[in-house]
């Protein structure tokens, strides 16, 4: 009888550790997690400071440009995809956390906040197929819309259309490489830690 007892005491202790350990394991996740979503959450806010810095330098040459009315219609395009862009960043960035909060549940936040973050990267991407290859074409033909041609005039020149097509070819992919490799680096190693949290987290409870 004693031995029964002793032995029950030595498994409650033990399941008692256990149980400690888990938890104390929970609690580093949800920590690390919690400084990993607050990066996460900074880097796309100083992304979200650039776009609204191109916004005002928008806005700028739109006044400037007033004088020539053939211009416009380009900057203005310009301009508001740059508004969509803040937009659909700023949203996820609101609905991201700063930090993991215990009273939630700490794997449905870290799936969350990794969702929000790769959904704001998503919409950059969109936002980059879209703008890339409209930035290459006012790149190549504003000077000519300055000097006092209509867009019509420009696009129907074969040497235009030629040059628009060749830096279209070049620069668009080029540019479309460069900017899934800057967010690689600003964004993937954070991720990819997320993840690995998110996996432990499955694990154990």
């Amino acid at each position: 009888m004693d031995l029964f007892k002793t032995w029950e005491k030595i498994n409650q202790e033990k399941f008692s550790n256990q149980t400690i350990k888990k938890e104390e394991i929970i609690k580093a996740i949800s920590k690390e997690s919690s400084l990993t979503i607050n990066e996460l959450k900074k880097r796309l806010k100083y992304k979200i400071y650039w776009i609204v810095f191109f916004i005002v330098l928008f806005i700028g040459w739109f006044i400037f440009s007033l004088p020539y009315p053939t211009v416009l219609p380009l900057i203005a395009t310009v301009l508001f995809l740059y508004i969509i862009g803040f937009f659909l960043l700023f949203r996820q960035y609101k609905k991201m956390d700063t930090q993991i909060n215990p009273s939630m549940n700490i794997l449905e936040t870290m799936k969350k906040n990794k969702s929000l973050m790769e959904t704001a990267l998503k919409h950059e991407n969109y936002f980059g197929l879209l703008g890339f290859p409209f930035a290459v074409i006012c790149g190549l033909i504003l000077r000519d819309l300055y000097e006092g041609q209509t867009i019509l005039e420009v696009l129907s020149s074969t040497k235009s259309l030629a040059r628009i097509l060749i830096f279209m070819v070049i620069f668009v992919p080029a540019m479309k490489i460069l900017g899934d490799k800057m967010n690689n680096i600003a964004y993937g190693k954070y991720l990819k830690n997320l993840d690995g949290h998110i996996q432990k987290m499955e694990e154990l409870v």
